[in-house]
C-alpha cells in the first residue's frame, strides 16, 4: 500500500529535441474539502499540439510533485487524477523568463454519487494517463509507452520507473524484490516469471499493476507481486518456439515448445535435445529457454563448457492450470495444476587425477587415477496440484510419482605410490543399474478465523500439514578388480562381485499440527503484554527395509556362490517428535506515509524425541537407541523503513541442533573390494550438538531511480562430541576409519552482496559485488595422532553490466575461489586451491534485426606443487531476426573458438589435495533455424 511513496523522482517518457532548453513545474496536490495532501494522484504533462506525452510522475508523502525538463516556448497541459475525484486540466507554457513555475496548491474536487463529470473544464484530455494508485496498487498503463511492435512485458517494465531487472535475471521495484510476476492473477505456464515478462507481447498488455501482499513467514515484511493485466480481447493466445540446429563435428540441437492460454486454463508441451552439452533440472527451466525474449541485445543462454564429458540429454514435459475462478482474488481462488516432465541422459566422462595424502609426520600418499565412466539415466515425474482459498480455510492437495532408471559402467586404474616408489595399483571393471518408483502425497489445511468482532476463547485458527513419501528402489551391480600389492606382507587380491539385489523400500509420514491461539484458550481475554503464544508439533516416522544379496565368483567351481557375511536383510526404524511452544512480541511504531517501525523478538522452546531401531541378519547390526534433547531457538529482529527513502533490516539468532550416528557410524559392514577404504564401527558414539549464531543485516533504497542495496550474512557456531573419523594407513596405502566423538570443532561464515543500478539518460548501468567466506577447526585423528585441520574456502566476484537503448548490452565479471586446508600437529601441511576467472561477454543490435554477440572467459588454475593451468573460451554468434513479428530466426555461432576448453579438478580436503582433468566438450560451429509462433487475442 506504501508503493507510490516511492514514485516522487521524475520519470521521463519522451524527450524534445535534446538542443531546447527546459524549465520545471513543481505543486502541491491537495483534496478541496478537507485540505490534506493527495499523495496518491498521478501527474502527467502533455504536448498540446499532438497530445504526446512528455513527462509523469506521482508525487511525494506531502502532496508535491516536480516535473522537469519541461521545453521552453512549447503549449502543454498539465493532468492531475486520483481516483474518485475529478481530473483537473491545466494548459500551461514555459518560458525562459520564468523557467520554473510553482502551481502552489491544486485542489481537487470529490466526485458526487451522481456526477458524471470528470473534467474540470473545458479541455479535453486525449492523451494516456501512464500510471496511477488503484487503492492499494500501483497501475502503469501500456498504452501510454510508445514501443517496438516486438517488444515484450519484460522490455517494457525496463522502461517503468522503479523496475529495476539485474543481470542475473532478479526484478525488483523500488529496491525490493518481485517474488512473483503473475498474468492476470494467475501462475502463468509454470510460475517463472522470464516465461511471462519474456514471451508476452507489449500490444497486448492492458497495465502492469505492482502491490504487496503480508508474508505469512515473518510478521515485519511484506511480498511484493507484479501482475500483468491483458486487454480484455487479448486474454486469449498461444506462443512457443520450434528449433533446428546442425553444426561441425555432427553436433545437433533442436527443441520445440508451444503454450496456450484462456482465461481460465494454460497449457503448454515443451521438448528438447542436443549433444552440445545443453541440460536442464526441471520442467520450468525447459520451457523458459524456449523463450521469445523480445527486442533488443540478450546476452543468450548458451553450451556450458564447464561442465565434465560429453552428455546427450533429451528432454520433454507437459504442464496444464486449470482455475475454476477466472478471476481470482487472495481470498478466492481455486486452482488446479499438473505437470509431467521427461529427462533423459547419456554422459561419458573420462577422468584423470592426482590425489597427494598426508598420512602422518613428513609421510605423503600419492594416489594416481584413471577412470572412464559411461552412464545412462532416465526419469519420468507426474506431480498434480489442487488448491482452493476462501477467507475461512486455505486447502492444498498434491500428489506426484517418479520413475526412474540408471544404468552406468567404469573403467578405473589406480596407482599408490609413496617415497619409498609404487605400493600398489588396482585396476576395477564395475557396472549399475538402479530402476526407482517413487510416490508423494501431501495435504495442508490452514484454518483462519475472521470473527474479530465477537470473543471465543476457541479459536478456530489452526494448521495441518501431512505428507507420505514411499520409495521403493531395486538396484544391481558388479565389481571386478585386481588388487596388487608391492609391499612384503601385504597380499594381492582378485574379486569378482555380484551384487544381486541391492533393494530398498522406505516409507515416511510427516505430520505437524499448529494451534497458533493458544494463549486465548489458556489466558481468554488477558493480553499479557499483547504476547503472542503458539503450540505446534511436529513428527516424522521413516521405516526403511534393505534386501541385499552379494555373491562371489569362485574359480574352482566356475559359478558365482552366495557370500553370507555381506548377504543382509535389515529394517530401519526412525522416530523424530518435535514439539515446541513459541512466544513471541512486537514493538510496533508508525508514521502513516512517512515510516515505520518494528522490532520482533520470538522464543521457541522445543523438545526432540529421536529414536532408532536397527534390526538385522547381520547380529552385529541389531541395535537400538532412544534421546530426548532440548533444542532452543531465539531470535531477535528489526525493521526500519523510511517510505520512499530506504529500508533497513537486522536480525540476531541463535539456533540448536542435533545429529545422531546412524548405521555407518555404528555398526558397517566391511566390503572388501572397495580396497582403498575399510570402515569401522563405533558402538558407544554419541549424538553432535551444534549451536550457531547468525547475525543478517539487510539496506535496500527505496527509490524509483538508482536503487542501491547491501546484504551481509555472518555468523559462528561449534559442537560438542563432534563426529568426526579416525583413520590408519597401512604400508599398502589402505585406510581403515573409524568414527569417534572429540570436542574443539568450531566455524564461521561471512557472506555479503553489494550492488547498484544507475540510468543516465537511455543508458544504464550495474555494479554488483559478492564476497562469500567459510572458516572451520575440524579435530580429527591420523595414526592415531591428535590432529587440527583448519580450512578456509573463499569466493568473490565484481560485476559490471552496461546497457544502450536496445542496441548494446556489455557485462564484465572478474571472479576468484580460494581453497586452504592446513594440518596442524606434529607437522603443518598445507594445501592450497586458486581459481581465477575473467568475463567480458557483449551483443550488438545494429541494424535493427541483426545481433551480434561474443564472449571470452580467461581461467587460471593453480596448487601446490603444480603447474597453473590457463585457458581461455571464446564464443561468438550471429543472429538474424525476419519475417512478420520477427517469428523467424537464423543463427550461426562458433564455439571455443581458440579450442582451448578444459575441465579442471582442483580441491582441497583436511588433509589432501586433488588436481586433474576431465574430458569435456570443445570448439564447434553450428546454424540453428528457430521459428516463434505467436498470436494474442482471438
Amino acid at each position: 500500500m506504501l508503493l507510490f511513496f516511492c514514485i516522487n523522482t521524475r520519470a521521463q517518457a519522451q524527450r524534445a529535441d535534446s538542443t531546447a532548453s527546459y524549465g520545471a513545474i513543481k505543486g502541491i496536490v491537495f483534496d478541496s474539502a478537507y485540505n490534506f495532501a493527495l499523495s496518491s494522484s498521478s501527474i502527467a504533462l502533455y504536448k498540446l499540439a499532438d497530445s504526446s506525452l512528455l513527462n509523469y510522475t506521482l508525487p511525494n508523502n506531502y502532496g508535491e510533485f516536480l516535473l522537469k525538463p519541461i521545453p521552453f516556448n512549447t503549449p502543454v497541459q498539465l493532468v492531475v487524477t486520483h481516483v474518485g475525484y475529478k481530473t483537473m486540466v491545466k494548459p500551461i507554457t514555459i518560458t525562459n523568463a520564468k523557467p520554473e513555475l510553482d502551481l502552489g496548491k491544486l485542489y481537487l474536487d470529490r466526485k458526487g454519487d451522481d456526477d458524471s463529470s470528470t473534467v474540470e473544464n473545458e479541455v479535453v484530455v486525449t492523451g494516456v494517463i501512464p500510471m496511477r494508485m488503484n487503492g492499494d496498487t500501483l497501475e502503469f498503463n501500456a498504452a501510454a509507452f510508445k514501443m517496438d511492435k516486438n517488444a515484450t512485458a519484460e522490455d517494457l517494465m525496463r522502461r517503468l520507473p522503479g523496475f529495476t531487472i539485474w543481470g542475473d535475471g532478479e526484478m525488483t521495484f523500488n529496491g525490493k524484490t518481485i517474488s512473483s510476476v503473475l498474468v492476470n492473477g494467475k501462475p502463468f505456464m509454470g510460475g517463472d516469471a522470464s516465461v511471462a515478462t519474456q514471451n508476452i507481447s507489449k500490444d497486448a498488455i492492458q497495465k502492469i499493476q505492482v502491490y504487496q501482499q503480508k508474508n505469512e513467514n515473518n510478521p515485519l515484511d511484506s511480498v511484493m507481486h507484479a501482475n500483468i493485466k491483458t486487454k480484455e480481447e487479448k486474454n486469449t493466445g498461444h506462443f512457443g518456439k520450434a528449433s533446428v540446429g546442425y553444426g561441425s563435428d555432427k553436433r545437433y540441437a533442436l527443441d520445440g515448445m508451444f503454450g496456450m492460454f484462456n482465461p481460465k486454463m494454460q497449457v503448454s508441451v515443451v521438448a528438447a535435445t542436443n549433444n552440445i552439452n545443453k541440460t536442464v533440472r526441471s520442467l520450468s527451466q525447459l520451457i523458459q529457454q524456449a523463450s521469445y525474449k523480445g527486442i533488443g541485445a540478450n546476452i543468450d543462454y548458451q553450451t556450458d563448457f564447464r561442465m565434465a564429458g560429453l552428455n546427450k540429454p533429451v528432454a520433454a514435459g507437459a504442464n496444464f492450470q486449470y482455475d475454476f475462478i477466472a478471476d481470482p482474488t487472495y481470498y478466492k481462488s481455486s486452482r488446479l495444476t499438473g505437470d509431467y516432465f521427461f529427462r533423459r541422459n547419456n554422459t561419458l566422462t573420462e577422468r584423470n587425477t592426482t590425489t597427494n595424502i598426508f598420512t602422518g609426520e613428513n609421510n605423503l600418499l600419492t594416489q594416481e587415477a584413471v577412470a572412464v565412466n559411461s552412464n545412462i539415466s532416465t526419469n519420468h515425474s507426474l506431480q498434480t496440484s489442487f488448491s482452493k482459498r476462501n477467507e475461512k480455510l486455505n486447502t492444498t492437495l498434491n500428489a506426484g510419482i517418479n520413475l526412474g532408471q540408471t544404468n552406468g559402467r567404469s573403467e578405473s586404474n589406480e596407482t599408490q605410490s609413496n617415497a619409498t616408489g609404487l605400493i600398489s595399483t588396482n585396476n576395477a571393471i564395475r557396472t549399475n543399474a538402479n530402476d526407482t518408483r517413487q510416490f508423494n502425497l501431501g495435504l495442508s489445511l490452514n484454518r483462519m478465523d475472521n470473527n474479530y468482532k465477537n470473543f471465543n476463547r476457541f479459536s478456530k485458527r489452526v494448521n495441518l500439514g501431512y505428507k507420505l513419501n514411499v520409495m521403493d528402489d531395486n538396484g544391481r551391480s558388479t565389481n571386478n578388480s585386481t588388487f596388487t600389492s608391492y609391499v612384503p606382507g601385504q597380499d594381492s587380491k582378485i574379486y569378482s562381485r555380484l551384487y544381486d539385489k541391492q533393494d530398498k523400500l522406505s516409507v515416511t509420514n510427516d505430520i505437524t499440527l499448529e494451534y497458533p491461539e493458544i494463549k486465548k484458550l489458556i489466558f481468554g481475554k488477558m493480553r499479557l503484554w499483547d504476547i503472542n503464544i503458539s503450540l505446534r508439533a511436529a513428527a516424522v516416522l521413516t521405516n526403511n527395509k534393505y534386501d541385499d544379496r552379494v555373491l562371489d565368483f569362485d574359480a574352482g567351481l566356475n559359478k558365482h556362490i552366495l557370500n553370507t557375511y555381506l548377504t543382509n536383510k535389515r529394517d530401519e526404524d526412525i522416530f523424530n517428535f518435535k514439539p515446541n511452544l513459541g512466544i513471541s512480541k512486537t514493538f510496533f511504531k508508525q508514521l502513516s506515509n512517512r515510516y515505520t517501525k518494528a522490532i520482533f523478538i520470538s522464543a521457541t522452546m522445543e523438545a526432540q524425541y529421536y529414536s532408532y531401531k536397527h534390526q538385522a541378519t547381520s547380529i552385529t547390526q541389531n541395535f537400538n537407541y532412544k534421546y530426548w534433547n532440548m533444542i532452543p531457538n531465539i531470535s531477535v529482529s528489526r525493521m526500519n523503513e523510511q517510505h520512499g527513502a530506504y529500508s533497513i533490516n537486522y536480525s540476531l539468532s541463535y539456533n540448536s541442533s542435533f545429529k545422531y550416528p546412524d548405521l555407518f557410524h555404528i555398526a558397517p559392514l566391511v566390503d572388501s573390494s572397495n580396497i582403498w577404504f575399510i570402515p569401522k564401527g563405533n558402538p558407544a558414539i554419541k549424538p553432535q550438538e551444534n549451536r550457531n549464531l547468525g547475525f543478517n543485516f539487510q539496506y535496500s533504497s527505496r527509490k524509483a531511480k538508482n536503487p542501491f542495496s547491501f546484504n551481509i550474512n555472518a555468523g559462528v557456531g561449534n559442537a560438542s562430541d563432534y563426529i568426526t573419523d579416525s583413520s590408519f594407513y597401512n604400508t599398502a596405502g589402505v585406510r581403515t576409519n573409524y568414527y569417534t566423538n572429540i570436542n574443539g570443532f568450531r566455524n564461521a561464515n561471512l557472506n555479503t552482496t553489494v550492488r547498484k543500478s544507475i540510468k543516465v539518460k537511455q543508458h544504464a548501468y550495474q555494479v554488483g559485488f559478492r564476497l562469500g567466506g567459510f572458516i572451520s577447526r575440524t579435530p580429527q585423528y591420523i595414526e592415531d595422532i591428535y590432529r587440527i585441520a583448519k580450512k578456509l574456502n573463499g569466493n568473490g566476484a565484481i560485476t559490471i553490466d552496461y546497457s544502450f537503448k536496445d542496441v548494446v548490452t556489455i557485462q564484465a565479471e572478474q571472479g576468484i575461489g580460494y581453497n586452504e586446508s592446513k594440518q596442524t600437529g606434529i607437522n603443518n601441511n598445507v594445501f592450497i586451491a586458486r581459481n581465477y576467472n575473467t568475463q567480458l561477454s557483449g551483443s550488438l543490435q545494429l541494424p535493427k534485426n541483426l545481433t551480434w554477440s561474443s564472449n571470452v572467459t580467461y581461467f587460471r588454475n593453480s596448487s601446490n606443487n603444480q603447474v597453473p593451468v590457463n585457458f581461455t573460451i571464446w564464443n561468438a554468434s550471429l543472429t538474424y531476426r525476419f519475417l512478420k513479428a520477427n517469428r523467424g530466426e537464423v543463427k550461426f555461432s562458433a564455439l571455443d573458438l581458440l579450442r582451448q576448453n578444459k575441465n579442471i579438478i582442483n580441491l582441497a580436503s583436511p588433509n589432501s589435495q586433488t588436481f586433474g582433468y576431465q574430458n569435456t566438450l570443445q570448439q564447434y560451429y553450428m546454424i540453428t533455424l528457430s521459428y516463434f509462433p505467436r498470436k494474442f487475442g482471438k
